[in-house]
């Protein structure tokens, strides 16, 4: 997973997920960010178990989750920093 400012707009994140799994094991079906305002942000699917999208948020705590094709969950939560990359 990579979280990175976005280029050229002020205030918006930019989340890459990528399942690491083998080939045939890739089963992601749907990934959501939540930021700290609470809005909720589904992120497109660029290809099987890769996501991508842009979310806005200055600082404070991203909750990103991930669905797989059994409906099994999985939470990563990062704190956004005012240096983040």
């Amino acid at each position: 997973m990579k979280v990175t400012r976005a280029r050229l707009q002020q205030g918006l994140v930019r989340v890459h997920v990528t399942q690491r799994v083998g080939a045939g094991d890739v089963d992601l079906r749907r990934v959501e960010v939540a930021t700290p305002s609470g809005e909720v942000v589904e992120l497109t699917a660029l290809r099987w178990g890769e996501f991508v999208g842009t979310v806005r948020a200055e600082a404070g705590t991203l909750r990103i989750v991930g669905v797989d094709q059994a409906l099994n969950h999985s939470a990563t939560v990062v704190e956004l920093e005012k240096e983040l990359p």
